[in-house]
C-alpha cells in the first residue's frame, strides 16, 4: 500500500502557470497571464522543473505534461533521500515507490488527474489580479514579470497559528522572444530570495509519455 508520505508527496503542486507575450502590446496583468495559459496549451509538450519547501521538507519535482490526457510526475523526498514516479495516460495511473510499476490507488490517481485538469482547463477567472512588475533580469535573461497576492500556504504543520506572517505572492515570468512562461516562484513578500517554491518551465521538441512496464 502506499504511504500518507508518499500521498503527501504527489499531491504538492501549484500548477504550470504561463504568461502572455507582452513584446508587442501593453502589459494588462491578468488578461495576459490568461492568454499566456491558452499559449502553453497549444504548445502541447513541456516540462515544469520545481523546487518546493513543504511540510515534509524540501522537494523536487519534475512534471512532464502532454495535453490533452498525459502527465508524467517525479518527486524527491530530499530529507528521505528517495523518489517517487507517477504516470497518467487517459483513464489509468500508475505509481512507482523504489520497488516497480504498479496501478495507483485511486487517491493518487485523482490528485494526477486534478494537476492535469489544472494545467489543461484554466480559465481567466483563475488567473485574475496579476500585476505588471516590467523587465527583470533573470539569470542573464530578460523576462517580463506578474504579481499577485497569494492566500495563506500550508507549508509546515504550524501554519494555521501563524497565518498573518504565511501571506504569499506569486511572480510568474515571460519570454519576450516567445511569449511562453519561463519561471513561477511564489513566497513571502520579504523572502523571494528564498522562496517556498520556484518552477522552470522547458519545452524539449521530443517529449513523450508512454505507459510504464508493470511487475
Amino acid at each position: 500500500m502506499f504511504s500518507r508520505s508518499t500521498m503527501l508527496a504527489l499531491a504538492v503542486a501549484f500548477g504550470a502557470a504561463g504568461l502572455a507575450n507582452p513584446a508587442t502590446a501593453a502589459c494588462t496583468g491578468g488578461l495576459d497571464v490568461a492568454a499566456a495559459f491558452a499559449k502553453q496549451r497549444e504548445k502541447k509538450a513541456f516540462r515544469m522543473d520545481a523546487n518546493v519547501i513543504s511540510g515534509q521538507g524540501p522537494l523536487k519535482m519534475t512534471v512532464d505534461y502532454v495535453l490533452p490526457d498525459r502527465l508524467h510526475q517525479t518527486v524527491q523526498i530530499i530529507v528521505e533521500q528517495r523518489a517517487i514516479d507517477a504516470v497518467l495516460i487517459g483513464a489509468k495511473a500508475w505509481a512507482n515507490e523504489g520497488d516497480g510499476w504498479r496501478e495507483a490507488p485511486a487517491d493518487i490517481k485523482d490528485e494526477l488527474e486534478r494537476q492535469l485538469t489544472d494545467v489543461a482547463e484554466e480559465t481567466s477567472e483563475q488567473v485574475a489580479g496579476f500585476e505588471c512588475l516590467g523587465r527583470e533580469l533573470i539569470d542573464g535573461r530578460e523576462l517580463a514579470a506578474y504579481k499577485a497576492q497569494e492566500g495563506p500556504k500550508d507549508m509546515s504543520p504550524d501554519a494555521a497559528s501563524k497565518a498573518p506572517t504565511n501571506e504569499t505572492v506569486r511572480i510568474v515570468y515571460v519570454d519576450p522572444a516567445t511569449g511562453l512562461p519561463a519561471r513561477t516562484v511564489i513566497g513571502r513578500p520579504d523572502k523571494l530570495d528564498r522562496p517556498l517554491y520556484k518552477a522552470i518551465y522547458s519545452y524539449p521538441d521530443d517529449l513523450k509519455i508512454e505507459p510504464p512496464v508493470v511487475k
